[in-house]
């Protein structure tokens, strides 16, 4: 008999022992003896007061709502401007940048090794040049911005925003800009081929981007630490939260060490989230993490400033979750997902789209994404009341429990000597190898079902689904235009920039993002900033070998 028959034919009762995605046993009902420990003033508190657990606005979202988001970034740089002037006509109050493989791992569109791959999984960004043409027509003093790169592609990023915002004649200090600057997320998912012999350097960089945007960019966010990413690898939501805060204290660490108080920047620390299928759980494990970071930031780094112990956090729908099975029912998916963010108190909320399982999103799957923001926004009433869950037995005895299991995740990880060794020693590796292995267990024994793939399939899937692909003209006609690009550009004034810039990276202990920003004045690209710093730490120029330096070699 199939799962779907069994399912069928039997009472929609759920199994005799229930528990959540992570493995935390069920009870059937919840009585205000599961909570009697729990002390509402301690453990709780009211809304917008510590230690946060309820939320960090007093008036939840009608003091201010979520930034509706949208993941947007495909082939060229004007492919996906015209993408998002398309998403703000349709209503969203943010952007983020998703760059192609090649921007992350550092590579000029015209690199022969990734040549292939340019535009296909986001933009391709490699210049100032680039960013003029993404952000035609948009006001960057008027839009919430997220620009999500890895490694040693964030403080190139940063370097080129703040020379459009320069060329455009803005103010730096009132621009509202998100930057993941989590160099530690670039070892699984940077698409590194050196991540090992480059890890110290990309910390010193994130460090860097921290110091500079406090002095200049003060309503920057960041430290922007990621645990989407990590969740997607299969890590259930108590380990994603474990890494997550294991990182996030690394990070605090080492700016610490370069001086800075921990008032002057923990205000601008933002996290980025994962919000999967099981529903209560992602909701109490939110609701955990803010608790344990206003814990962690008074108790453990002394901070004094309320907004330094507030847990600010994005969400994206789990795009692990959707099927390529029956793709249409990947909506109700989304929805239940964005729902428990927005339940949760998210402070912004990126939905993924219905046919992420098989493409790119398609404008017909960004609009419904759209759309389902916009109907639990303004439709659906859960705005009226901060914390809505809050008080309920199964609610607060779960957020109970999931700190617990956290601090447990964090403990392991500090008893194996913190997180840079736990990602060095493969551990960190086994953990969520070990993770995905057994989700996928339990979905073959039926335990997990995912209704249309091991419950409740058709005979014949829908053959007419139609995928969306970036142009490939648009693509060669970019990688022709960036090498046309490279060739018109004032040589001199280049390598002069380049020549500054390794000469101030040579020196270990001094912020690059000034000499990055003039390299990026100068039109120099992502791989020739990047490279020149490389050379400085005494790595290869080209990380394949394949490009010789624009520079004489260094000296002795």
């Amino acid at each position: 008999m199939t799962n779907a028959q069994r399912l069928s034919e039997s009472s929609p009762e759920v199994a005799a022992e229930a528990r959540t995605y992570s493995g935390l046993p069920v009870k059937d009902s919840y009585t205000p003896a599961d909570i009697r420990h729990i002390d509402y003033d301690t453990d709780i508190g009211d809304v917008g007061a510590y230690p946060f657990t309820r939320g960090i606005h007093p008036g939840g979202y009608r003091t201010k709502s979520w930034t509706q988001r949208l993941q947007a970034g495909y082939g060229s740089p004007a492919d996906t401007n015209e993408r998002w002037r398309y998403y703000l006509k349709e209503g969203l109050t943010g952007l983020n940048i998703e760059l192609d493989i090649a921007s992350h791992m550092g590579l000029d569109a015209d690199h022969p090794r990734v040549v292939k791959e340019v535009g296909l999984q986001g933009v391709s960004i490699g210049s100032l040049r680039d960013m003029q043409i993404l952000t035609e027509g948009i006001r960057l003093d008027q839009i919430s911005l997220v620009m999500q790169s890895q490694a040693f592609s964030s403080p190139v990023m940063l370097a080129f925003y703040v020379a459009l915002v320069e060329r455009q004649g803005l103010e730096l200090a009132p621009l509202r800009v998100t930057i993941i600057n989590d160099p530690l997320l670039s070892y699984w998912c940077g698409g590194l081929v050196d991540k090992v012999d480059t890890l110290d350097l990309g910390v010193k960089l994130a460090v860097d981007v921290v110091e500079y945007c406090t002095r200049h960019l003060p309503r920057a966010y960041c430290l922007y630490v990621d645990s989407y990413n990590h969740r997607e690898l299969g890590m259930t939501a108590i380990d994603e939260a474990g890494w997550c805060f294991a990182k996030a204290k690394y990070y605090v660490d080492r700016v610490l060490e370069r001086g800075l108080g921990v008032d002057e920047f923990a205000p601008r620390i933002t996290f980025f989230c994962s919000a999967h299928i099981d529903f209560f759980e992602e909701i109490a494990k939110l609701r955990a993490m803010r608790r344990m970071w206003a814990r962690l930031m008074r108790e453990h780094y002394g901070a004094q400033n309320p907004r330094s112990l507030q847990f600010r956090f994005a969400v994206e729908t789990a795009g692990s979750s959707l099927t390529q099975q029956q793709p249409i029912n990947n909506i109700i998916r989304i929805t239940t997902e964005a729902l428990s963010a927005v339940l949760a108190g998210a402070q912004a909320v990126t939905p993924a789209c219905y046919d992420e399982g098989i493409c790119l999103p398609s404008e017909e799957a960004a609009t419904v994404s759209i759309r389902t923001q916009q109907i639990l926004a303004y439709e659906t009433g859960v705005t009226n009341v901060a914390d809505p869950l809050g008080g309920s037995y199964y609610v607060e005895h779960l957020t109970d429990r999931m700190e617990q299991e956290i601090n447990k995740a964090l403990a392991r990880i500090e008893e194996r000597g913190g997180v840079l060794e736990t990602m060095k020693s493969g551990w960190f590796d086994q953990q969520w190898e070990a993770s995905a292995y057994e989700y996928a267990q339990r979905m073959e024994r039926g335990e997990r079902i995912v209704v249309g793939v091991n419950a409740f399939t058709t005979e014949e899937e829908d053959s007419t689904f139609s995928t969306f692909r970036p142009s490939a003209h648009s693509i060669t006609d970019h990688v022709e235009a960036v090498k046309r690009f490279k060739a018109g550009r004032d040589q001199a004034k280049l390598r002069d920039a380049l020549a500054q810039l390794r000469g101030k990276a040579e020196c270990h202990d001094v912020n690059l993002i000034p000499a990055m920003v003039e390299a990026a004045k100068s039109d120099a690209t992502r791989e020739e900033i990047i490279g020149v710093i490389r050379e400085a730490y005494g790595l290869s120029y080209d990380p394949f070998g394949l490009r010789e330096s624009p520079l004489p070699p260094r000296r002795g």
